[in-house]
């Protein structure tokens, strides 16, 4: 079954020109993944175009503010629009619902993007269906929009509990956490102006993935969404959970989706309801007009997996009049890739199924394993190294034989 990132389609977006005006073709570009335009949310109320960011986000940088909610009951914040004001801002909306304009080297503003998904997957046969998961969030009596969730995309977002906080700390000082090979663009940067991005890796426990991060911001009024206040140097857990998209066109979908929908739609278009990540800069040098265009910007060349100079040059994606020197490559990463969690979930799913054979007694026990039985659990014992193996059975006060050939280092463990 392919993945359900293959089934992004490449979407067709109007940008702004070197003069930071609307409507001339030359300088629209093709891309899986962008931000919103000014033409698209200068006709939606402050509340419309308002959204929250994520934990993740808030501790990588991101401005948020206590005093105006999105829709999702959460803190207000700054995010990113696509659309040049001059030669060194750009437009965004900032965490009151307004619009304003920002130094496109600025690192505090958060990034939404929006993707669209051929419909495929999900009006076809079971072969290429997806399981996805519909909510709807009310507001003042009202339903303001329709999200949707797949297990395949993921990202870091909430902070975790104060026990579960200790439980990972204790685990990963110790060495016992397993790596999954993913990692998330992060931040190490203290002010708006240098762009410091670092990365942080994904570990799992107890069939959850999750990642440390270290809070960096220049706002001490910070508030994560459990309601703790921000702290600089801060060293914690956050969960990657399932992203959660607004549906742009939910009344246009097909009934597999909205039971009300008339299905005129040919794609599934989303935005992340909130910030994902922060402290990405546009561009992070001022150095002309093109500096400020969507085609040139770091945002994009992170969100697509882009060499940008390769996409304009050679692929014909933006206009190679006005490619700005600075160059910003991302190739085999980048949001795309980060977020992808599909080999991810089919590897839990024959673990799953692999510990239903073992509780149905698919395998005989050994006269030893009956005397001597390993009571870890057996989803954790199959990602376990030797070495953990080993331990868990000193700790449960059983005897260890270390079997096999010499030379592999049997003594010295």
């Amino acid at each position: 079954m392919a993945k359900l990132k293959d089934y992004i389609v490449k979407t067709k977006i109007t940008n702004t020109n070197q003069y930071q005006s609307h409507g001339s073709e030359s300088f629209n570009t093709e891309d899986y993944v962008y931000v919103e335009s000014l033409e698209n949310v200068k006709k939606l109320s402050n509340e419309e175009r308002l959204s929250s960011a994520t934990d993740f986000a808030i501790a990588n940088n991101c401005s948020t503010t206590t005093s105006h909610k999105a829709y999702n009951g959460k803190n207000g914040a700054s995010t990113w629009l696509r659309s040049a004001y001059s030669n060194t801002s750009m437009m965004i909306v900032l965490y009151f619902g307004t619009i304003s304009r920002w130094a496109s080297n600025s690192a505090f503003i958060g990034s939404c993007p929006c993707l669209s998904l051929s419909l495929e997957p999900f009006t076809h046969s079971q072969k290429t269906q997806r399981d996805f998961k519909i909510s709807t969030v009310f507001a003042d009596g009202k339903n303001r929009y329709n999200t949707i969730e797949f297990s395949e995309f993921q990202y870091p977002q909430s902070r975790v509990d104060s026990k579960t906080n200790y439980v990972l700390e204790d685990m990963y000082r110790k060495g016992l956490l397993k790596k999954t090979g993913k990692i998330f663009t992060s931040s190490s940067i203290t002010n708006d102006s240098s762009d410091g991005l670092s990365q942080v890796e994904e570990y799992e426990f107890n069939n959850k993935f999750y990642v440390r991060v270290k809070s960096v911001h220049h706002y001490n009024s910070q508030e994560y969404s459990d309601g703790s206040r921000f702290k600089a140097d801060e060293e914690f857990w956050i969960k990657v959970e399932p992203i959660k998209w607004k549906i742009k066109n939910w009344n246009e979908l097909p009934k597999s989706i909205n039971p009300n929908g008339n299905g005129k739609a040919k794609t599934l278009d989303l935005s992340s309801e909130e910030a994902l990540f922060s402290s990405m800069q546009m561009n992070e040098k001022i150095a002309s007009e093109e500096s400020t265009m969507w085609q040139n910007s770091k945002i994009r060349a992170f969100l697509n997996g882009y060499d940008i100079h390769d996409e304009i040059k050679l692929n014909g994606n933006g206009n190679k009049d006005f490619t700005c020197k600075q160059n910003y490559s991302y190739k085999g990463k980048g949001f795309l890739s980060e977020m992808d969690h599909s080999d991810l979930i089919k590897l839990e799913n024959s673990l799953a199924q692999n510990d239903e054979l073992n509780s149905n007694n698919m395998r005989k026990m050994s006269r030893l394993e009956k005397l001597n039985p390993d009571k870890t659990p057996v989803r954790a014992r199959r990602r376990m190294t030797d070495t953990e193996t080993i331990k868990s059975w000193i700790d449960a006060g059983q005897s260890v034989l270390l079997r096999g050939p010499s030379g592999i280092g049997k003594t010295e463990r």
